[in-house]
């Protein structure tokens, strides 16, 4: 049994099915199908042409990121020495097509709470790019499931208008995890707000990136106020990109260099930071997705398909096992038959007169679970863009639509997050991978 994944986005009657996300639509011919390279795709109309350049430029650090491992880089190496990753720096240089010297610093090393990160001058077009990589070793699945909702608030000084970030109760969030990372977030807060201080935004976030985030600003913070104070850096902006988990940690660390946490003493990084993360998963509470709008704070979120980490938090998949002990107690004969028949009706294009019984039936059906949908639930913050596979065969416009693209921007970011999702191919598009070449895809604006 699967379940819609973006429910008031579209209208769940008139999708191909339960869970699968594609929409069932006819290719309009005023649409047009582009190639996906960056000249094509500036001939995409609004703002959205600027997005999808840059955000397939930043795909190829956060991919590059990865190293040779298990082919999410191509490099001509043996499969043998796939295994080996025998250096992860070459591998990166040689895909992002970076100079050694270019490199400011990086650090290799996995460990829980601690992502692996690179810094890289791109002098010509005056930028420097943080890369974080996603989970690729077992510290990093440590840091990915320590998946409590810690509660922190942004406070503004009431005087310089200056920002900064505080944890609520950490004693209570936190018990049994390092004592280091423990005392960190101990010190970004206290027993009252100060007077000179006011809460601005306030809510939830990932507790394992928000840990592995501080640890990263911690190492990081001194090493770019030091490149930046160089005369040739003045006018560089600053990208920060990730996939998966350092997707995540890119977020956080983009909210950190604008509102950095208490217990650094550090002042706002007073560059312009641009975000660019490919699926990523929910790390903030809604609240917080206007104080990013409101502040221009620049986050893009590339989703790709049905990738299922872009939706996994804590209450999706506490929903999930509600919505399933739900099923299990249904006892009728008759209406376990039909919840059988859904997955057949779920694999046809276009429903007929005979299937209009069982459609109602789905939605009656999705309406009564959804009162077991209550758990808190993270989403993204910023810009969400969907790319969506088109289904298989012609339209009638001719396209072959085997390597198509319907790409939209999501709006309703918390409706768009607030279902649990299971789908055939899972985390199959969540590779790294998977989201560089989406971009070569045909795109058609949805």
């Amino acid at each position: 049994f699967f379940f819609q994944a973006e429910d008031g986005i579209r209208d769940f009657c008139l999708s191909r099915g339960l869970g699968d996300v594609y929409k069932r639509q006819e290719l309009d011919p005023s649409k047009k199908a582009l190639k996906g390279s960056p000249e094509s795709v500036n001939l995409l109309q609004g703002n959205l042409s600027k997005i999808l350049t840059e955000s397939q430029t930043y795909s190829r650090y956060a991919t590059g990121i990865y190293g040779d491992f298990l082919n999410y880089v191509v490099s001509g190496k043996s499969r043998i020495k796939l295994l080996k990753i025998a250096n992860k720096m070459n591998e990166f240089l040689k895909y992002t097509e970076t100079k050694q010297e270019d490199i400011l610093f990086s650090s290799w090393k996995s460990r829980p709470y601690s992502p692996v990160y690179v810094g890289v001058r791109n002098a010509p077009k005056k930028q420097i790019i943080l890369v974080f990589r996603g989970t690729l070793h077992w510290a990093d699945g440590i840091t990915d499931c320590i998946c409590h909702n810690a509660k922190i608030s942004i406070l503004r000084e009431k005087t310089t208008g200056s920002l900064s970030i505080r944890l609520e109760n950490p004693e209570e969030e936190i018990r049994n995890y390092p004592k280091k990372a423990l005392m960190k977030l101990v010190g970004s807060t206290s027993a009252r707000i100060p007077e000179n201080y006011e809460v601005i935004a306030s809510g939830h976030a990932h507790l394992g990136i928000l840990l592995a985030a501080l640890e990263a600003y911690e190492q990081i913070i001194g090493k770019l106020e030091a490149e930046f104070s160089h005369e040739e850096c003045k006018d560089y902006e600053l990208i920060v990109t990730g996939h998966s988990l350092g997707g995540g940690v890119a977020t956080f660390m983009t909210l950190f260099l604008m509102a950095p946490p208490h217990y650094f003493k550090t002042t706002p990084l007073k560059r312009k930071i641009s975000c660019y993360t490919y699926g990523t998963p929910p790390v903030f509470s809604q609240e917080f997705n206007n104080f990013f709008n409101t502040h221009n704070i620049s986050v893009v979120n590339t989703v790709f398909s049905d990738d299922i980490v872009s939706r996994a938090c804590l209450g999706s998949f506490k929903d999930l096992i509600s919505i399933i002990k739900a099923l299990a107690e249904i006892k009728d004969e008759h209406t376990i038959q039909r919840l059988q028949s859904l997955e057949k009706l779920r694999k046809k294009k276009i429903y007929s007169e005979e299937d209009a019984g069982l459609v109602e039936f789905a939605c009656e059906t999705y309406k009564h679970l959804q009162q077991f949908m209550n758990s808190l639930k993270l989403c993204h913050v910023g810009k969400v863009i969907h790319f969506k596979m088109a289904p298989e065969g012609k339209s009638k416009t001719g396209v072959s639509e085997s390597n198509v693209c319907f790409v939209e921007e999501i709006h309703r970011v918390g409706s768009y997050f607030s279902t649990p999702i299971l789908s055939r191919n899972l985390l199959h598009h969540h590779l790294p991978h998977q989201y560089e070449q989406v971009f070569n895809a045909k795109i058609i604006i949805s």
